[in-house]
C-alpha cells in the first residue's frame, strides 16, 4: 500500500545522525519505508515549504511535483531504498545514490546480475555500481538474471549461465567499461 503527498517530521530516534525534526516529503512509498518512518515517531503534515530536506518518492512520474520539489525548492529526492538501508546501516547513505524509478536514462534498467567466484568486497562494489545505475543485484541466477559476472570457468553459477542462452557472461571490468 502507497500514501501520497506527505511531509513528516522525523525525530533522531530515525538513524542516531540524522538532525532533530528534520523535515521529510514523500510522494508514493513502500510500506517497509513508511513502517520504518512510523516506528521513528514520524508527523505527517499535508504541505511543501522551504524547510523540507529531503523527499521520498518511488517514481518520478508525476513530472510536475517531481520538477517542483527538486528544481523549485532544490530538495534531493531519494527512493525508499535510502530509507531502508539507512536505517539498516544506521547512518544516512548518500542521496544521490538512491534516485527514485525513472522511465528513460538508466543505463542498467532491466539488468539482473549475479556474481560467481568474486570476492565480497569486489562484489559489493559491483552490487552498489549496478544498482546505482538501476540495475538488478541478486545472490543467485534466476530467470530473470540477465548477466553473470564471473572471473572463472567453474562452478555451478557458470554452469547453469552456459544453460541459458540468453544470459550474458561478462567479467566486473566489463560494467567498468560500460560505465
Amino acid at each position: 500500500m502507497e500514501k501520497s503527498a506527505h511531509i513528516i517530521i522525523c525525530d533522531s530516534s530515525f538513524c542516531p545522525t540524522i538532525i532533530n525534526h528534520c523535515l521529510l516529503c514523500y510522494l508514493s512509498i513502500s510500506l517497509q519505508a513508511q513502517q520504518i518512518l512510523d516506528t521513528a515517531g514520524a508527523k505527517c503534515h499535508s504541505y511543501l515549504s522551504e524547510l523540507v530536506k529531503i523527499s521520498i518518492s518511488e517514481t518520478t512520474e508525476d513530472v510536475d511535483e517531481y520538477s517542483e520539489i527538486s528544481d523549485i525548492y532544490d530538495i534531493p529526492v531519494v527512493s525508499c531504498k535510502w530509507v531502508t538501508l539507512s536505517h539498516k546501516c544506521s547512518k544516512l547513505l548518500p542521496e544521490k545514490a538512491f534516485p527514485p524509478e525513472q522511465s528513460q536514462n538508466k543505463l542498467l534498467r532491466g539488468v539482473v546480475c549475479c556474481t560467481s567466484h568474486i570476492g565480497k568486497s569486489d562484489s559489493d562494489s559491483l552490487w552498489a555500481m549496478i544498482t546505482f545505475f538501476g540495475g538488478k543485484a541478486s545472490r543467485c541466477i534466476t530467470e530473470e538474471t540477465t548477466h553473470l559476472f564471473c572471473i572463472s570457468d567453474t562452478g555451478s553459477k557458470f554452469a547453469k549461465c552456459l544453460e541459458m542462452p540468453s544470459m550474458k557472461l561478462v567479467t566486473p571490468d566489463w560494467l567498468i567499461e560500460c560505465i
